[in-house]
């Protein structure tokens, strides 16, 4: 798909009403084409009302089709009488442009809640129902919880725990630990499904046996610490990974075109 894509950011608070309603009409209708088991009221009232203290919004665009989003909140509360900076996300694109960057985002927000929150606990809380969001994050934080290598300590196990019943993910099944019930189901046909069975690579099966369910809309529960150490150990392995894939681009277009020639 050689199409670039356009990208904006949108402060979903600045918007007025009507612009918001537009805004929510092409989100969910780009949206229910990847996922499943999600109703447009349940979809704003989570990506665009957010009750954050700060939500951004990326929508990518290829021509004037919105292809998919990139949503950041960020929460600043007091849980267990301790003064806590949460970043959580949405995010999905359509399958022909999901191998194209877009956690610029996402870096830059938490930059800002790592400058304006100094003295807080900071972590970013996902819940993904789907492997290959654990294993594009996995790829580029330094730390994360759970981790393929290293066993979970239980006060973070704790910590992933309080912090999921604060923003209400019930557990989804019973002495399954970190997992929780979100709905959202993936779109993805039984040969996709089974490929993912299949892979080997270790993040992927960590995902795979501590989350088997994923397909009836389970999430993992993924926390990753925040802090400037391991932002810049992030962003460096996210510019290591994106000019990996330029140069493999690259290479690739000049095979296709020297085959051409010889043809």
């Amino acid at each position: 798909m050689s199409t670039t894509l356009r990208n904006t950011t949108i402060n979903p608070d600045a918007l007025t009403p009507a612009a918001k309603l537009r805004l929510i009409d092409e989100l969910h209708a780009t949206h229910t084409k990847m996922f499943d088991g999600v109703s447009k009221r349940a979809f704003a009232d989570h990506v665009v009302n957010s009750p954050a203290d700060r939500t951004r919004i990326q929508i990518f665009r290829a021509g004037d089709r919105l292809v998919g989003y990139l949503a950041v909140h960020t929460f600043a509360r007091i849980i267990a009488g301790e003064r806590w900076v949460v970043v959580r996300g949405e995010t999905g694109k359509l399958p022909a442009y999901r191998r194209r960057a877009n956690g610029n985002l996402l870096i830059s927000e938490i930059l800002r809640a790592c400058l304006r929150h100094p003295r807080a606990r900071k972590a970013f809380l996902g819940c993904f129902v789907h492997p290959s969001a654990y294993v594009a994050l996995a790829h580029v934080a330094p730390q994360i919880y759970p981790h393929w290598d290293e066993p979970t300590d239980p006060e973070i196990h704790a910590v992933m725990a309080r912090l999921a019943d604060e923003f209400g993910l019930e557990p989804a099944e019973a002495g399954r630990q970190g997992v929780r019930n979100v709905g959202w189901i993936t779109r993805e046909t039984q040969a996709e499904r089974d490929s993912w069975a299949r892979r080997d690579d270790p993040m992927t099966r960590l995902f795979m046996t501590q989350n088997p369910s994923y397909a009836a809309g389970h999430g993992l529960l993924v926390l990753v610490p925040l802090h400037l150490r391991n932002l810049v150990g992030g962003v460096s392995l996210h510019v290591h990974r994106e000019l990996c894939r330029r140069l493999r681009g690259v290479r690739s277009n000049a095979q296709a075109g020297a085959r051409k020639l010889v043809v």
